[in-house]
């Protein structure tokens, strides 16, 4: 029997999974974006912001989120979060 597994590493699938879930969309791939740094893992996300929400505070819920799930199912360190707002409204 052929598997198939997906190409996407298990922690990309994840920070994926949270921003669809705080933008209520599909994640596209270039949404999110992780790399190898010196120290560990950097994550940039780019999000939407929707409804009466600050951005400032959508910003910060995606970064603890992200760091919360990492810190939970990642063996590698946490270098760098950053979280960007790609479009309001």
């Amino acid at each position: 029997m052929n598997t198939l597994y997906p190409t996407a590493p298990l922690v990309a699938r994840i920070v994926g999974a949270i921003v669809s879930g705080f933008t209520q969309r599909e994640a596209a791939s270039d949404l999110v974006t992780i790399t190898m740094g010196e120290a560990g893992l950097n994550v940039f996300a780019a999000v939407r912001v929707v409804g009466s929400e600050p951005a400032t505070e959508v910003c910060r819920l995606v970064f603890d989120s992200i760091a919360t799930v990492l810190a939970a199912h990642s063996p590698v360190p946490i270098d760098t979060i950053k979280v960007t707002v790609a479009s309001i409204g």
